[in-house]
This record gives C-alpha cells, structure tokens and sequence, in this order.
C-alpha cells in the first residue's frame, strides 16, 4: 500500500503517512536520476530575482546573510528548472544596484555626469572589477 497510516484529526485535518516501501522506491528513483526527478522546463523564462545583499554604507554582520542566502537558493532552483536568471549579487561580471550608485558618486564628486569614460580608471577601455575597487578606495577618502 502507498500509505502506512490514515487519520482524521480534529479541526478537520486528514493526516496520510506514506509506507516506508513508498518511500524507498520514491527515493530510489529520485537517485538514480541525475535530476534528481526534476524535469526541466520546456518554456525557460528569464527571471529577474532582486533580493538584499550586504549594505555597503553599513558594518557587515551575520543579518546580512539572511536575504542573500534566501534570494541566491531561488536564483539557484530557477537556473535548475532550466530559466535563465538574473539575480542582484555581483558574482557575474556585471553591475549590480550597489555598483551602480557607487558609480554615480563617483561621476557626480568628479563632475562628469556626461563622460562615463570617467569611471574607468584603469584607463583599458572599460568600466569592471578594478575600476570599482578604485572607486571604492577614492570615495572613501573624498566623500
């Protein structure tokens, strides 16, 4: 039998226990799949997940991580189900919200709003990583 046990319970509740032989088997297929029984999306999206990261005018603490551990595991299970995900946490070589408004003081201390060369400090054609850490470093004494 699927079920071990079946009962009514009172406001109005049905509790169904599943048989330990439903269980092996359920488990036994999950682990012979290298999806583990999960089927891939046959209509991918693309799925804009925004969630907290640490706050960079802020001292870092373990409350930070909360956000960030919940929004990176949804980022993870939609990447999983086959969409393509686009999440807030800059692991991926792009800006993130953080980024950008550092990068905005930045232009605005400097006084070239207009010329968004200005932000690449490295002088090698591009705004990226090293340029944020330069950034980083001058604000921090000029603002």
């Amino acid at each position: 039998p699927m079920f071990a046990k079946a009962e009514a319970v009172r406001p109005g509740f049905i509790n169904m226990s599943l048989s330990p032989e439903t269980k092996a088997e359920y488990l036994g297929g999950m682990a012979d799949d290298p999806r583990f029984g999960y089927e891939k999306t046959h209509d991918p999206m693309t799925v804009i997940i925004d969630y907290g990261g640490a706050n960079v005018a802020k001292p870092l603490h373990v409350g930070h991580l909360r956000s960030a551990v919940i929004g990176e595991s949804l980022k993870r299970i939609r990447r999983f189900a086959g969409d393509k995900v686009i999440g807030d946490v800059n692991t991926d070589g792009k800006f993130d919200i953080a980024d950008l408004v550092m990068l905005e003081r930045f232009l605005l201390k400097a006084g070239e709003l207009t010329d968004w060369n200005a932000g690449d400090l490295c002088s090698d054609g591009r705004i990226d990583t090293y340029d944020m850490i330069s950034m980083r470093q001058l604000l921090k004494t000029k603002l």
